[in-house]
């Protein structure tokens, strides 16, 4: 929810940020606050691109099917690196990453959406955002709407999330992932 509406401030703003991925979401140690950061590739709306042809820039796993393609960057390429991102925390690894970047590129492209079976209540937001064509790609407002019923404890039809659920069973809090800490200074 705190990307999303990171995303929403930048794109009422007019900017597009073009490179949200796990890298660029912080989580504070002691408050747990959300941060997106790097908005190094950006751009506003309006603005040419930075790149020339053929040249891509941005997280190769994380970017959008027509920023891929050499189309412009719109609103809903954020969408659907919000739901690559999403795809990550869910499945511990990005949702077309091939190992290298023309493979990877080519999937993002070609290939449907890969099966995401730990989502439980978030599958729909996530299939809803890496949707192929920007114009029928779920938008962040629509995502923030889902996840917010999602958060509530009621699934989009209503009905109460299955006790089987993953965020349901002891433990589910707890990351698949060793715990990392770093200092500076």
């Amino acid at each position: 929810m705190a990307v999303a509406s990171a995303l929403t401030t930048a794109h009422a703003a007019g900017i597009i940020h073009r490179d949200v991925k796990p890298a660029n979401v912080l989580i504070g140690m002691t408050d747990a606050k959300v941060t997106l950061t790097d908005f190094g590739l950006a751009r506003i709306s309006d603005e040419q691109t930075m790149t020339g042809r053929g040249f891509i820039m941005g997280s190769h796993a994380y970017i959008a099917p027509e920023i891929a393609q050499g189309h412009p960057v719109v609103p809903t390429s954020d969408a659907w690196s919000l739901g690559a991102l999403l795809f990550y925390c869910v499945e511990g690894r990005p949702p077309f990453d091939q190992g290298t970047a023309f493979a990877t590129l080519k999937a993002v492209v070609t290939d449907p959406i890969p099966a995401h079976p730990h989502s439980g209540d978030l599958g729909p937001t996530i299939s809803g955002l890496l949707v192929k064509s920007p114009s029928r790609r779920m938008t962040i407002h629509q995502a923030m709407t889902n996840l917010t019923t999602t958060l509530n404890g009621t699934t989009l039809n209503g009905v109460p999330p299955a006790a089987s659920s993953r965020l349901a069973r002891p433990g589910a809090g707890r990351s698949r992932f060793p715990r990392r800490s770093w200092r500076t200074g």
